[in-house]
């Protein structure tokens, strides 16, 4: 598969098949994926937190209005921002540069 086949026929799945357990090889091969995502300066400003707890998932739903599909799932993986790193404010700052210059008519932000 190449890069726009995986882009334009991904899926976001939200049915789950509730005993079917997912392996520890194939938990450690997601995580190990999720850490090689690239990052501004490579700050990898994330947690991830590995979560097989019914209970658990049935606090996160009380929650989180858009987590009801954990019901049937066996395994989610969280992700964590850090909001104390360089990235978040580099992130605000590019963020109101941008509303600046959409506010402006767009003339600097890239758009025609």
């Amino acid at each position: 598969m190449n890069l726009e086949e995986g882009i334009l026929t991904r899926r976001s799945i939200r049915k789950y098949q509730k005993n079917n357990r997912i392996s520890k090889e194939d938990t450690e091969a997601l995580l190990n994926m999720a850490m090689h995502a690239p990052s501004a300066l490579n700050t990898q400003p994330w947690e991830f937190i590995v979560v097989d707890d019914q209970n658990v998932f049935n606090k996160i739903m009380a929650v989180h209005p858009y987590c009801s599909f954990l019901k049937d799932a066996s395994l989610a993986i969280v992700v964590c921002g850090n909001r104390k790193s360089l990235v978040g404010g580099s992130c605000a700052r590019v963020g109101r540069l941008l509303v600046r210059n959409l506010s402006d008519g767009r003339k600097n932000a890239g758009f025609s």
